[in-house]
């Protein structure tokens, strides 16, 4: 029993509780016993007091058979602790219920300090650890204006059809295009299409994906000024716009029962028609304005009523003055008309005529004089 390690009066570093040199045999002096006649006086000089440790806790130690207990805790001495860790982490539970085990039957200073520390050490609780908690998201900085940062992605083997996504960070608008083939030469020729509607942005955010990582894609953003940025490999929350836009992309067309690209058209349309959270769709923060959907052929735009009611009046207005200045022919008038002679001349000149049929107020056959086509 490790009892008689520690039941004797004097105190030494690194080892516990230990023998008193008046000590015979197991049994220790009871007249020098701290326990039992008091603790000595502090040495505020001695910083490496070995006694130091155990004063707060001096009024709750006692002996029981010739071992020292702090409450109903076994104290361990300083020889001893390595085993008595190493009996506590079998299993490899952790620090918490290592922590919760030693509290019931063990003790020495710093205990707690010696389980985590143990536990941070061991490497096969590091191997086989769970995942830390995700740290909370880190937004990106909204840009200053439209078109000046995009997110872009592969959505690869999707309804038969690889898909090159992306979307502006500021406004929220995105640009889809479906193609068979994922490298970087189909990717800038894309890329190409779509800048060439408000030219190239200043920043361009890919994933780790080979054809964004190739030397020829480095080469045309460095071309065209375009910074590259990439994400963290494996942590697709990096792109989360473009991720987010995929997601909703995806969901739109196996929801949809036309073809794939009709059905990419109408998710276009409708996407950049929605507001955002702001309060404003996608094709407002772009452009300025709202583009013209089915939904609008619903709503009177003012801008319309007035240009039509401009145009009826000057339609009428018109039609008076024609009424106006127009004659009015009968069946065998005479008059001129402006005859277009074909293969010879592309002057059209005034012919006399006879007038032999009304079609209307405004039309009437004529006939060429004296034997000319009518």
């Amino acid at each position: 029993m490790y009892g008689e390690e520690f039941t004797c009066s004097s105190l030494t570093v690194g080892s516990g509780l230990t023998r008193d040199e008046n000590c015979k045999g197991s049994r220790p002096k009871k007249s020098n016993a701290f326990y039992r006649e008091g603790w000595p006086a502090k040495d505020k000089t001695n910083v490496d007091d070995p006694t130091e440790k155990f004063w707060k806790i001096a009024v709750s130690l006692s002996t029981y058979h010739g071992c020292l207990f702090y409450r109903l805790r076994a104290v361990i001495p300083a020889k001893l602790q390595s085993s008595v860790l190493s009996l506590l982490h079998q299993g490899h539970f952790g620090v918490q219920k290592m922590k919760q085990l030693a509290h019931t039957a063990f003790y020495w200073p710093n205990i707690d300090y010696d389980i985590a520390d143990l536990c941070r050490k061991c490497t096969t609780c590091a191997i086989h650890q769970n995942a830390p908690p995700k740290a909370a998201l880190h937004p990106w900085m909204l840009p200053k204006k439209p078109w000046s940062r995009f997110h872009l992605d592969h959505a690869i083997n999707f309804t038969g059809h690889n898909w090159l996504a992306m979307v502006d960070g500021f406004s929220k608008y995105p640009c889809i295009d479906p193609t068979q083939s994922v490298l970087a030469k189909t990717t800038m020729n894309l890329l190409e299409q779509d800048f060439g509607h408000f030219g190239y942005p200043h920043t361009l955010m890919t994933d780790n994906a080979p054809m964004f990582m190739s030397d020829e894609f480095q080469d045309y953003c460095q071309a065209r000024g375009i910074v590259h940025l990439t994400g963290a490999p494996y942590h697709p929350a990096t792109n989360g716009a473009m991720e987010r836009l995929v997601q909703t992309f995806r969901q739109s067309l196996r929801k949809s029962d036309k073809a794939p690209r009709d059905a990419l058209f109408e998710f276009l349309i409708q996407y950049r028609r929605t507001p955002t959270a702001s309060g404003y769709s996608p094709s407002e923060l772009l452009t300025g304005r709202q583009i013209r959907t089915k939904l609008d052929f619903l709503l009177p735009s003012p801008a319309h009523c007035a240009q039509g009611k401009q145009a009826r009046i000057a339609t009428k207005a018109q039609s008076n003055e024609v009424l106006r200045s127009v004659t009015s022919y009968e069946v065998g008038d005479p008059c001129y008309a402006l005859y277009y002679e074909p293969c010879h001349s592309y002057q059209p000149r005034w012919v006399p005529t006879i007038v032999t049929k009304r079609h209307g107020t405004r039309n009437v056959k004529v006939r060429v004089l004296p034997r000319g086509p009518t």
